[in-house]
């Protein structure tokens, strides 16, 4: 995480984090730990399904994980951190969301599950930045 907050830039923040497995259910909780955060909560069990997301181009859980580039600000200038991995393998997933004490998330977006989808694992592999212009405010 050091890396990605000095290097990428990318606004993280400390937190607790545990996962355990109990059964065939996976329960995942995170806090935050920074002074301005430190009541950022939520819990969550899931339980991954075994029927697989259809999962081509022409649908949202394709056009959600299907990236292979992200972009930043770094001073004045606009740089791609381009990456790459394979195809993501989904699975649906019964999620329930417990707790969510989340000041950045507005409340309405949590009534309801959110989309919600499974992967055990992917690697994915960054490349060398390339910059794409200047930043103007």
């Amino acid at each position: 995480m050091i890396a990605a907050t000095r290097v990428l830039q990318l606004p993280y923040e400390w937190a607790e984090m545990n996962l355990e497995q109990v059964q065939d259910q996976l329960l995942f909780s995170s806090k935050r730990i920074t002074n301005h955060d430190a009541d950022s909560e939520v819990i969550v069990k899931y339980q991954p399904q075994a029927d697989k997301v259809h999962h081509t181009k022409e649908t949202l859980s394709y056009w959600l994980t299907e990236r292979y580039c992200f972009w930043m600000i770094r001073g004045h200038k606009i740089v791609k951190g381009p990456l790459t991995h394979e195809s993501w393998t989904l699975s649906h997933v019964h999620l329930d969301l417990d707790k969510s004490i989340m000041p950045f998330v507005p409340q309405q977006y949590l009534k309801n599950n959110p989309i919600s989808h499974y992967a055990k694992s992917m690697h994915a592999y960054l490349h060398p930045f390339e910059q794409h212009g200047i930043y103007k405010k």
